[in-house]
């Protein structure tokens, strides 16, 4: 879906390999521009001073983000209980000595610096220049001039007679005549930790609101600003034209479909940042208490290989008369004798889902109206079979027997809820399970293997990415954290705190993830969050990958400028990048001489690249283009004006 929309949009890089990726410095929101006031009912109470970043939308990434919410929220931050005596701990989750709190400012770092000659993959080294030095040993934390010593990096043994330095990460690269800097009184963290503050210093939550849908998450992000009307994804507005009601401010929302570029589609203003592979193929029982389906005889006949998007499409666009459907298992291939004459009950995820959007737009299907007489109790939940099993049985017009039903689902939600139930379904078991009575007569679903002759599998789901070949699925698709970047007047640029949890350059996307560790596990951030991602049965994205600023003017709405995404995740007026450890200086901490924010490898480095016509490049990252494990859309040029 991707390739296909940057083939008539415009053009992304991916990069080959990861290199530059080492950590320098990042830095965001302070809690003073970060405050929230969460269930204040008394108005003596104060406003907390970390920020609640609150995410909804996409039903198919719910359970994901809840999964990488969790890494974030327990990456340790600053240390809010150590540091008040003897005044009183402030109880808003402010850093103590920051924004007037009174607990008592941290002590600056006593730091030494030092020169080394660091190989690449060693943990040992000699600075003959800290022989004696008394004050140096295991937890001071070691940074280097030459980036080549991962972030967060501590001496594990030193040797005071030779100045022989052991860390606990081995060396990225090599440097001759690296200055070194060692803090030998590092500020502790939460929960006592010293390496801290790289992910989420001032303690944010990442929350994750119920799940109803993307489009509907896309809404309620428009929805929370000025906008005179929202809902324009989903064309619901309300005819009074101030939109729907009751909208629930969002600083992210989640999304399984793509930008929606048109007149009436999403707002300007919007980034779309994927960090994951999807696709949607179609599900079927291909048995129900024991016996062979119908739907199964014939998709089995017909072969996989052989289904089509024409078939597809005439399916979930039939018609019904008195709760019959128009379109049967013959009529798909009328000279295969072994595809039964009876109707297909097709279903349909709620208007709103992104995996139904996705669906009708790899299909060409529409969504049911009035005039196709479409029966309401089949429009279900997007990935979901329980209400397919519930209907089986009721009667005309209330759904079909399940040998005779079809629905599109989640490759990923397939994988993770599916796959393991597909031979033991009962009522005791979760979503493919359904309602099912008979726990000792098997029944089984199937998720649709092949579509227009390609295989659903990881080979043809890459394939959907800007440089890369091969036979590209259908029903390929990207999940996306959407915000709201400053661009539109209507809608208010999304909080510093989301901006580096779910941007381009936040954590779920920048490359020094990859080398920056976990306290908690002693696990990279990067294998957690990529391990979050295929554990709820999806793809990380492969590679490396920047915005390279070539701009298409064959059709409006994706074009870029030379410099990049116009408007990127720091937009908040200030003349240089958010991500730079230098608007972070100042009284009680100076984050960068600390050492406990140093990473702004998202802007920092080079690689080589190829785009969309296999041209290999150098490309340097910069702020305005940035390197990162995720790939950024823009609603920027939509015609859409709100």
């Amino acid at each position: 879906m991707l390739k296909r929309l940057l083939g008539r949009h415009r053009s992304l890089r991916i990069g080959a390999t990861l290199v530059g990726a080492s950590a320098l410095a990042i830095g965001f929101a302070s809690p003073a521009l970060a405050a929230q006031n969460v269930n204040n009912g008394n108005a003596d109470n104060a406003n907390a001073q970390n920020y609640l970043v609150v995410q909804g939308g996409s039903n198919t990434a719910y359970l994901l983000m809840q999964a990488e919410s969790d890494i974030f929220n327990q990456s340790p931050g600053c240390d809010l209980a150590g540091q008040a005596s003897p005044n009183a701990q402030p109880l808003d989750y402010g850093c103590p000595g920051l924004n007037g709190e009174q607990g008592a400012a941290q002590p600056a770092g006593l730091t030494v610096t030092a020169t080394a000659n660091i190989t690449a993959g060693s943990k040992k080294f000699v600075a003959s220049s800290l022989a004696g030095n008394t004050n140096i040993g295991p937890g001071a934390l070691i940074t280097d001039s030459a980036g080549v010593i991962p972030a967060g990096d501590v001496v594990k043994t030193f040797g005071a007679a030779t100045g022989k330095l052991k860390v606990g990460i081995a060396a990225t690269g090599s440097a001759t005549g690296d200055t070194l800097t060692v803090d030998y009184n590092p500020q502790q963290g939460e929960n006592g930790f010293l390496t801290w503050g790289q992910q989420n210093p001032f303690n944010d939550v990442l929350v994750e609101e119920p799940s109803y849908g993307s489009g509907n998450g896309i809404d309620e992000l428009e929805g929370t600003g000025n906008a005179t009307t929202v809902g324009h994804s989903n064309g619901i507005d309300d005819p009074s034209g101030v939109g729907p009601v009751n909208v629930s401010p969002l600083d992210v929302a989640r999304s399984s479909r793509a930008p929606s570029i048109k007149s009436g589609g999403d707002y300007q203003g919007l980034n779309f940042v994927a960090y994951a592979e999807d696709a949607v193929s179609y599900l079927y029982w291909t048995k129900y208490n024991g016996l062979n389906t119908d739907a199964n005889k014939c998709i089995s006949s017909i072969g996989a290989n052989n289904i089509t998007t024409a078939m597809l499409k005439s399916i979930w666009n039939e018609t019904y008369s008195s709760g019959t459907p128009s379109v049967t298992w013959n009529s798909l291939d009328p000279s295969d004798a072994s595809c039964p004459n009876t109707p297909i009950y097709a279903y349909w995820a709620q208007n709103g889902s992104g995996t139904e959007s996705t669906w009708a737009s790899a299909t060409g299907a529409s969504f049911p109206t009035s005039a196709s007489n479409w029966p309401a109790k089949q429009i279900i939940f997007e990935n979901e079979t329980s209400s397919i099993l519930g209907n089986n049985g009721t009667g005309a017009g209330h759904g079909a027997p399940v040998g005779d039903a079809i629905f599109f689902f989640s490759y990923g939600k397939y994988q993770k809820e599916c796959t393991p139930n597909t031979t033991t379904q009962n009522s005791t078991l979760p979503l493919c399970a359904g309602t099912s009575t008979n726990a000792s007569v098997p029944n089984a679903v199937q998720l649709g293997t092949a579509w227009n002759g390609v295989s659903v599998n990881q080979a043809s789901i890459n394939s959907q990415l800007p440089g890369l070949t091969g036979s590209q699925f259908p029903g390929d698709r990207l999940l996306y954290n959407v915000y709201s970047n400053g661009n539109n007047p209507n809608l208010p640029a999304s909080a510093p705190a989301a901006l580096n949890v779910v941007s381009e350059d936040g954590f779920m996307c920048k490359p020094a993830t990859n080398t920056e560790i976990d306290p908690n596990t002693g696990l990279t951030y990067r294998a957690e969050i990529d391990t979050a991602i295929t554990n709820q049965g999806f793809f990380p994205l492969p590679n490396l990958q920047v915005e390279d600023g070539q701009t298409d003017t064959s059709v409006p709405g994706y074009n870029s400028t030379a410099t990049g995404i116009p408007h990127p995740a720091w937009n908040d007026g200030l003349s240089t990048s958010k991500y730079n450890a230098a608007n972070e200086s100042g009284s009680p901490w100076n984050f960068s001489a600390d050492h406990l924010d140093t990473d702004n490898s998202a802007i920092s480095g080079s690689y080589q690249a190829e785009d969309d016509s296999a041209t290999l490049s150098t490309v340097t990252a910069s702020p305005t283009a940035p390197v990162g494990y995720c790939i950024t859309e823009t609603t920027d040029g939509s015609p859409q004006g709100q």
